[in-house]
């Protein structure tokens, strides 16, 4: 995965984490200290400490987790946001 900054407009890569394969999609938490990346073919999950600008962790059972929700049960889609949001019960 690829950090990058803005400058004068451009974006410009100045470092680079290795998270695992095929990362996708990221999440940032509220505060900004922590990046989460799925890495699509591993089924994983990288946790990132940002401050750091490394992999603290990595969640290797969420796509066995994942595989077990149910649709409108567990979790709901937002097709016009591109979201997906876990219900109570997820």
């Amino acid at each position: 995965m690829q950090r990058i900054h803005t400058e004068r407009d451009e974006l410009m890569r100045f470092d680079e984490i290795d998270v695992g394969n095929e990362p996708r999609g990221c999440a940032l938490s509220e505060d900004g200290g922590t990046l989460l990346v799925a890495n699509h073919t591993d089924g994983t999950v990288s946790i990132i400490n940002t401050a750091a600008d490394e992999v603290v962790g990595k969640y290797s059972t969420a796509d066995r987790i994942a595989r077990q929700l149910k649709k409108d049960l567990h979790f709901e889609v937002k097709e016009k946001e591109h979201t997906v949001q876990l219900t109570e019960e997820g």
